[in-house]
């Protein structure tokens, strides 16, 4: 794709101009470019545009000495996620050792993955050293959000999307990696329960109203922050923005998700305030479940069998893709078979009843086994015991609720996305950089 180069090229310039205030801005602005249909490459293997520019991020940041990093403001702190690498790339390595996947395919999606997950990460916390910069990164999410709910909204009342069309026909549709297709293709767009399924600028519904449930949960605690000189209405605008994000991506996996951040609003609301906040709500709701009856069965047909799956998976569709996974797993459970095992899996038998593979667990226990599931809930709690040490526990604690919620719904979500948000929301707590505020402060406003 030729936007792809052209974006690249000049996104490179950024870089080698200022390399901090492009890992920086990155943070937001890869979520233009998070489709893997926006490539430089598409046959195997495939050179995506978000991976190539944060390699060549990486390759520029390697390129310079400890003396002009420390002269740039990079800091030196150890990588936070740097325990969690680990322990999942002795699950990876293991799992590899009993796969019955092809070596080189294993390979090469073995460091896709952890390119994806981590590279970004380990640039954006040495590129965060300042309030200066957090106040930066949040000017630019909000430079983001803004038209990303602007596509989504066009989307969903047009039911066309121009800048999914223009991908779609630009790119290599050998390898088509994403779900959308043009209406004048597909027929129409994707409706469920009567209302379409925007997708804004993701390739995916889910990942459209996932994203936005993490760029939430980061707006949200910057309501009490001091310090930082951040504009409370484009906190209040950009949050109400995201909130209807996510009500256009018509997904059951972040309805779900953004259920603990709405309760930490409420935790988050002054006591002498909660009435005045919760009848409008409630009223709204009441009014939205009247009006628009059909809308809440996205989450309704998580629990209720007798509810039309809607397009999606109801939980009868879910209880056979368990059955089939556990098939699957009980073939090698301690170590799986191998990352990508399910692809090949599913041609025996039944096997193709496992469909998307809706959950993380569906995934782990296959590819992974019950070393995977270990690595999987020791990261979760590494999250929790390193990230409380400053992050305000029920901010904590409800964001990582948010991310359990949404990959038990659907699968694993973008790492270089929700630690990036953790890793704001650390910076932001008790450093005597940042001076922000400090977490007994914080509890004291509630």
């Amino acid at each position: 794709m030729l936007l792809a180069y052209i974006i690249y090229i000049v996104y490179l310039l950024f870089a080698i101009h200022n390399l901090r205030k492009a890992i920086l801005a990155w943070m937001p602005i890869q979520l233009f470019f998070i489709n893997p249909q926006i490539a430089l490459r598409y046959n195997s293997p495939a050179i995506y545009l978000n991976l190539a520019i944060e390699m060549s991020l990486l390759i520029i940041y390697l390129s310079k000495t400890g003396v002009q990093l420390r002269k740039e403001r990079f800091n030196d702190s150890k990588f936070l996620f740097g325990s969690i690498l680990t322990v999942t790339a002795v699950s990876y390595f293991l799992s590899l050792l009993f796969s019955i996947v092809s070596f080189s395919s294993v390979m090469m999606e073995t460091i896709r993955t952890f390119l994806s997950n981590f590279l970004f990460l380990y640039l954006f916390q040495k590129a965060l050293s300042s309030k200066k910069d957090v106040k930066y990164v949040l000017l630019c999410c909000f430079s983001v959000i803004v038209p990303i709910f602007l596509l989504g909204l066009y989307e969903s009342i047009f039911r066309d999307n121009p800048w999914l069309d223009y991908v779609y026909l630009h790119s290599n549709i050998e390898y088509m990696r994403m779900y959308y297709r043009p209406p004048f293709i597909s027929g129409g767009p994707w409706i469920r329960y009567g209302f379409v399924r925007a997708y804004s600028f993701f390739y995916i519904h889910i990942q459209y109203g996932a994203i936005c449930v993490f760029l939430l949960a980061l707006l949200v605690p910057y309501y009490k922050l001091k310090g930082l000189g951040v504009n409370r209405s484009w906190l209040i605008a950009s949050s109400i923005m995201l909130v209807t994000c996510v009500l256009m991506s018509n997904s059951k996996t972040s309805m779900v998700g953004i259920i603990p951040i709405i309760f930490l609003v409420f935790l988050n609301t002054p006591p002498s305030k909660r009435l005045s906040y919760v009848m409008p709500l409630t009223i709204a709701l009441i009014a939205a479940i009247l009006l628009v009856p059909g809308y809440f069965d996205n989450l309704f047909s998580l629990v209720d069998e007798s509810i039309d799956d809607g397009g999606g998976s109801n939980v009868q569709m879910r209880k056979r893709q368990l059955e089939v996974a556990l098939g699957m797993f009980a073939k090698s459970p301690i170590f799986g078979n191998g990352i990508g095992s399910i692809s090949v899996l599913e041609k025996f038998g039944d096997n193709a009843d496992i469909l998307g593979s809706e959950s993380v667990w569906l995934k782990l226990l296959p590819e992974r086994g019950i070393l995977g599931v270990f690595v999987y809930i020791y990261s979760l709690y590494y999250m929790y015991d390193r990230f409380q040490l400053r992050i305000p526990k029920m901010i904590l604690l409800s964001f990582l609720a948010s991310l359990v919620l949404m990959e038990t719904s659907t699968g694993f979500m973008p790492m270089s996305i929700y630690g990036s948000v953790l890793i704001m929301l650390y910076r932001s707590f008790d450093s005597k950089n940042f001076m922000a505020t400090s977490r007994t402060d914080y509890y004291n406003t509630l």
